[in-house]
């Protein structure tokens, strides 16, 4: 979410979907970074904005949102050469960052590159490719978190995790 003018801190309201129970309360700045979460979860939130330090100026709660977790680190299906052969480095990284691998043999494939909600940040694909595959990608103006790196070819899929500090 963008910074809310006057605001001097953020009360977030989350909670793991489908588990009965209280929900979690934070104060935070305009930046709040989880970490512990459950892998393959999902997860809903909503925020308000606090406009002095005793709480007594406050926004109405935004509407839920959610976001889901990832199941690991790495996913491969299918080519585990492909997996074997692929580098994101430097990871983490402060917005550029580079994706290299070898296609060992003639293949289409696709790279897409996502934000933790599943939002296209990039997207490209290559016909009839063989050979060594390298690119620069710069996330320098999307937020910090977690993004993914994803190859999609004829008979598999390789997720990995960048994180943009």
């Amino acid at each position: 979410m963008d910074a809310v003018a006057g605001a001097v801190s953020y009360k977030i309201k989350w909670k793991k979907v489908g588990v009965p129970g209280a929900y979690f309360e934070f104060t935070s700045t305009n930046f709040l970074s989880f970490t512990g979460l459950d892998l393959s979860a999902t997860y809903k939130w909503r925020v308000r904005s606090e406009c002095d330090t005793i709480s007594s100026n406050v926004s109405g709660w935004t509407s839920w949102q959610s976001f889901s977790t990832l199941s690991s680190n790495r996913i491969t299906a299918g080519d585990t050469e492909l997996m074997n052969h692929l580098n994101v480095y430097p990871n983490p990284t402060r917005g550029l960052f580079n994706i290299s691998f070898i296609v060992e043999k003639i293949d289409n494939f696709e790279i897409t590159i996502v934000d933790a909600f599943g939002k296209l940040v990039s997207q490209e694909e290559k016909q009839d490719f063989i050979g060594e595959y390298t690119k620069q990608v710069n996330l320098s103006d999307y937020p910090r978190g977690i993004y993914m790196v994803q190859i999609r070819t004829n008979d598999s899929f390789v997720s990995k995790r960048i994180v943009l500090q």
